[in-house]
């Protein structure tokens, strides 16, 4: 087996090193309960806010101008990886109201 010296410290390299796994994160209610309602209405509110977005005619990036909510939060909103708060939310609702027709 290769040892190189990096930072003063021996690092082994080769068949013996573990591999990383990485867990795939568990979706968490505001409070940071685990729970199947809070997920159903996480993506429920995912949903409706394609839906309305959509039916404006926004993209996710003049959404996001519209309302000052980043395009990378509205997508992982969407996504429902994000749990929205209730300001987000009222942000959301004015800039879709304000571009009605």
């Amino acid at each position: 087996m290769k040892k190189t010296t990096t930072g003063g410290r021996n690092k082994s390299r080769g068949s013996s090193a573990r591999p990383k796994i990485k867990m795939p994160k568990m979706k968490k209610n505001d409070r940071g309960e685990r729970t199947p309602q809070a997920i159903a209405s996480r993506e429920k509110f995912a949903r409706e806010l394609v839906k309305r977005r959509m039916a404006v005619g926004f993209t996710q990036t003049e959404l996001a101008k519209r309302s000052g909510v980043p395009q990378s939060i509205i997508s992982r909103i969407e996504a429902g990886m994000r749990p929205v708060g209730h300001n987000v939310m009222i942000r959301l609702e004015t800039a879709i109201k304000s571009g009605k027709k």
